[in-house]
């Protein structure tokens, strides 16, 4: 199912033989506009696609609450993932800006998007959960979802990040046994991605067990 960018976006690389500028890792939406942005004259075709685009500010979390329930009962039913995305997508677009509605949009779209293997999209999706107003109780299961992100991109650099968000945390939040053991293995893993291990290859095949994604 594509959305409006989709097509756009498909019909621009289409025309212009664009795909070598865009590799199948990269995947998401603001990778993909900084890419095509390098090519001559492309940027100035994106540029008045966006500016196109209606001009909403949403005043209340009432419409993207209405939305992102929608999408969450859907999940649940495990009839249509693709209209759970589409659903969440049009919760972030619905919320205000800097609201938690914006940011429980984008944690639970991320966990859709790991489902369809767009980790790109998804670590970025978690990464502006976790910036926004996202609960800061639920706050380290977005750390560990990104954590499956960045072993699936096999990107130390993203995991490093990651390990400290978890371990600065450890100092509010009590950490489970489950997920004290989950973080000595994503250090683990760490070592393998940054080079620092002669046991990278048994370590990258043993399975990291991460909380449940749903919301």
């Amino acid at each position: 199912m594509e959305n409006e960018w989709d097509t756009f976006a498909f019909e621009l690389i289409t025309k212009y033989q664009l795909q070598k500028c865009v590799l199948h890792r990269y995947t998401s939406e603001m990778d993909i506009i900084r890419r095509l942005s390098k090519v001559e004259k492309i940027d100035e075709t994106i540029l008045k696609w966006l500016q196109g685009l209606p001009d909403v500010h949403p005043a209340t979390d009432e419409k993207s609450n209405q939305y992102r329930e929608g999408g969450n009962a859907i999940f649940k039913s495990k009839t249509n993932d693709h209209l759970a995305l589409e659903a969440y997508s049009k919760a972030i677009f619905a919320a205000p800006e800097g609201s938690e509605a914006l940011a429980l949009g984008h944690a639970n779209r991320a966990v859709l998007l790991i489902r369809f293997g767009r980790y790109r999209e998804a670590f970025e999706d978690c990464e502006l959960a976790l910036a926004g107003r996202y609960p800061q109780s639920k706050r380290l299961k977005v750390c560990f979802r990104q954590a499956e992100c960045a072993e699936q991109l096999n990107d130390g650099k993203l995991l490093d990040t990651i390990i400290e968000n978890i371990a600065s945390q450890e100092a509010t939040t009590r950490l489970s046994v489950a997920e004290k053991a989950k973080l000595v293995q994503l250090r683990a893993l760490q070592k393998v991605l940054n080079g620092h291990s002669s046991h990278a290859e048994g370590v990258l095949q043993e399975e990291l067990i991460f909380p449940k994604l749903l919301e």
